[in-house]
């Protein structure tokens, strides 16, 4: 809807003007007459305008000088001229300042029309031009960020700690020599379990980078997603070693204590030691201080100086042994009280995440060893992903430690006693995941993960099975409902790559490309022959 301002001296002209408007077949809403410029300005700053129609020859301010005065404060806004004035100094004078339509007394419907037309074609043309100038805009910063998000998580995560992209662009952040690592853990809680939705949790995430941005106006601090975990946001901090204590301090307590309070959901952040280098040691000095949620529990937060606490621990080698004889034996139902007692909260409540990965280490090896003298294919063991970093990825709680390790001896059991995986049943349930789930942030891994099962065999099987690849099977399920929505509904393209699970919309319109041969645009305006 366009909203109209009639500026003309003559009431009856005026008024006949107005009722005209108010009938004609047009997108109008509002339509505002003046009898002056003066009073026209009034108007225009508390109403908006989108097209003004005016005469030249009025008194106190004439039609020109109204151009030129809005012009001044609103460069978005078209004119029409109507008027009795045909000499060429008029329309020189307007022709000048932008406008496009001069009319001249007395003017026929069809000319009226046909300018009208004219100036709401060119209103939409600015329009779309700003948008598309718009998302550019936004496209670019979203690049730019997953850029930097990129780079940071691979220095975080390799032992490289080297980095010409940082050092051209970000050079404050690269040569400083102290550096601190926060990391923010989010579930949402419900009746005492941590669920995680893909779009809760990304509003979630939203609303943190939007409350860091406005509430702490520090500038040795970047807070970027962990990219594998998609629950976690990293906050990297950087200065001398005051700076960083002050800096941690005021961001992890006002994120816990202001930003996230009140909302239904877990959050726990761990806090690296000081260290010299952006590089594993780092993240790994975080992820242990968060880790320490399994033992102490979630909703707190923890310190690099909470790891190596001086404590007694008590190593459950007996509860190892009878672990090995019910294995042994077949006994399953022992084998889970056991390792419930084994990862007991009682058993670490003085405790660290150091003596956590030991005694995960030394079960794993007693459930190879066992398995293995039992005939298990040792093999089929590895299938799974027993890397005590992945299963503390996905864990909230000690009992999610056990119940992993017990449903993979349980399952390693079962085959054991020739009762075979049915490879077409385990794809079948998977690919309803996937058609339930495909929006979110699943890939192979995170999939794997879910089904108990290591990666490569999970894509071997699924790739036998379908004759597709899970990532190949994912993607044609998003652009199956993309292609539908782009048929069926006027939704814009960026509002539909992320309904479907792209968030980054250049990715999405090479993908559509690739598979299609034509952009989402194109097949939305009737390309497919």
């Amino acid at each position: 809807m366009y909203t109209l301002l009639v500026v003309e001296d003559e009431k009856w002209i005026r008024k006949g003007l107005v009722h005209k408007l108010k009938k004609v077949d047009l997108p109008f809403g509002e339509i505002h007459d003046a009898r002056n410029g003066i009073e026209a300005i009034e108007i225009i700053k508390d109403n908006g305008i989108d097209i003004i129609i005016t005469d030249i020859c009025m008194p106190d301010m004439d039609g020109i000088e109204l151009i030129k005065k809005v012009k001044e404060f609103n460069k978005h806004i078209e004119f029409i001229i109507i008027s009795g004035y045909s000499e060429f100094r008029y329309a020189e004078a307007a022709i000048n300042m932008g406008v496009k339509s001069y009319l001249l007394k007395p003017t026929t419907d069809e000319d009226l029309m046909s300018a009208l037309d004219k100036v709401i074609t060119r209103i939409e043309e600015k329009r779309q031009y700003n948008n598309l100038s718009k998302e550019n805009i936004n496209i670019k910063i979203r690049n730019e960020k997953l850029t930097y998000e990129n780079e940071l998580n691979y220095l975080l995560k390799s032992k490289k700690h080297d980095s010409k992209f940082l050092q051209d662009n970000y050079p404050i952040m690269y040569n400083s020599n102290q550096y601190q690592l926060i990391v923010l853990n989010i579930n949402y809680d419900v009746k005492g379990e941590c669920k995680n939705n893909y779009y809760d949790i990304e509003d979630v995430k939203t609303k943190i980078f939007d409350y860091l941005v406005t509430n702490i106006h520090l500038d040795n601090y970047y807070a970027f997603n962990n990219m594998d975990i998609l629950n976690q946001i990293l906050i990297l901090i950087w200065g001398d070693a005051e700076k960083l204590k002050l800096t941690g301090d005021s961001i992890s307590k006002k994120l816990f204590y202001d930003c996230l309070s009140g909302e239904q959901i877990s959050k726990t952040i761990g806090i690296s030691t000081i260290l010299t280098l952006i590089d594993n040691e780092l993240y790994k000095s975080a992820k242990k201080a968060l880790d320490l949620r399994l033992i102490y529990g979630l909703n707190k937060i923890y310190t690099g100086e909470h790891i190596d606490l001086s404590n007694e621990f008590l190593f459950p080698k007996n509860e190892l042994k009878l672990l090995k004889k019910n294995i042994e034996r077949g006994y399953i139902k022992n084998v889970e009280v056991l390792l419930q007692e084994i990862f007991s909260k009682d058993r670490f409540r003085e405790s660290n995440a150091g003596n956590l990965y030991f005694l995960y280490s030394e079960v794993v090896n007693t459930i190879y060893e066992t398995l293995y003298s039992t005939s298990v294919d040792i093999q089929k063991v590895t299938q799974y992903d027993l890397s005590q970093y992945d299963i503390m990825n996905y864990a909230n709680r000690l009992e999610d430690i056990s119940i992993y390790l017990y449903r993979l001896i349980e399952n390693r059991l079962i085959i054991n006693k020739k009762t075979p995986i049915n490879c077409r049943e385990l794809v079948d349930e998977i690919t309803k995941y996937i058609d339930m789930h495909y929006e979110e942030k699943i890939n192979v891994k995170s999939l794997a993960a879910r089904y108990g099962i290591n990666p490569n065999y999970f894509s071997t099987i699924f790739k036998e099975q379908l004759g597709v690849t899970c990532t190949k099977y994912i993607t044609m399920k998003r652009l199956e409902y993309a292609c539908r929505m782009l048929r069926e509904t006027n939704i814009n393209v960026e509002e539909i790559a992320e309904s479907v699970g792209y968030s980054d919309l250049q990715y999405f319109y090479r993908v559509f490309k690739k598979e299609f041969n034509y952009t989402p645009m194109e097949y939305r305006n009737g390309a497919v022959s």
